[in-house]
């Protein structure tokens, strides 16, 4: 009987306050796509790390896994660097037999959001009837403003959601966010916003510093994947 009026209370502020609602991109049907764990990399870029990440099961399911690949260009761009310095993004793979759960569990949950203002997604064409969103996040934890571009396709019997990632840190050892388990910093951000509102979560001047980075980048990585199904497809 103590918690009845916690709960009242709760359910006043629920009943004024709007939670920020996932924005996520539509998901594109693939027939026969085959979802290669790590990603193919794109021409012109190369694969310098890779890493495997199992814990996301727990929401994905039993034969979900999380693929991090860190890709270097194989030459620098004065468009994306003023000083022509070769740009590393990371890409997050996710696959899983488990579709629904994409709709369930956005891409946050992989991250710890708890210290970061993010903007409103912005919709990318990246060809091939693929849709992507990007979003501008200021992280006030690793100090950086990173711009993360983000999709979702399926074969029908599975899922993937591939999340490109960059900082406006173009040094060698720049931080990135890291994959973990982050449910329950996320949750105390979503009892933050009940107390303060959506302004402490929500970046309103944004500024897509890699636009044009991820949007090639993001063509370029989704033609790659696609390559080897076109090359099926009989003359």
């Amino acid at each position: 009987w103590r918690s009845v009026p916690v709960v009242a209370v709760i359910a006043i502020l629920l009943a004024f306050i709007t939670l920020p609602v996932p924005n996520l991109p539509p998901v594109r049907q693939v027939d026969g796509l085959a979802f290669r764990t790590p990603l193919i990399s794109p021409p012109q870029w190369q694969t310098t790390s890779t890493v495997e990440y199992r814990w996301v099961k727990r929401f994905f399911g039993t034969n979900s896994v999380l693929i991090r690949q860190r890709m270097l260009a194989e030459e620098g761009n004065f468009e994306w660097d003023k000083l022509s310095r070769p740009r590393e993004v990371v890409v997050d793979s996710v696959t899983s037999r488990r579709p629904i759960s994409f709709a369930i569990y956005p891409d946050n949950v992989l991250y710890d959001m708890s210290q970061t203002r993010s903007s409103a997604g912005r919709d990318v064409n990246l060809g091939n009837g693929i849709i992507g969103r990007m979003y501008a996040v200021v992280d006030d934890k690793l100090l950086v403003t990173w711009t993360k571009l983000t999709w979702t396709w399926e074969n029908g019997g599975a899922a993937q959601r591939v999340t490109v990632l960059t900082v406006d840190n173009h040094e060698a050892n720049a931080p990135f966010p890291e994959p973990a388990n982050a449910l329950i910093s996320n949750l105390n951000t979503v009892f933050t916003v009940l107390l303060r509102g959506n302004s402490v979560v929500t970046n309103n001047d944004p500024v897509f510093k890699d636009e044009g980075l991820l949007t090639e980048f993001g063509r370029d990585l989704v033609e790659a994947q696609l390559a080897p199904l076109k090359k099926q497809v009989p003359a």
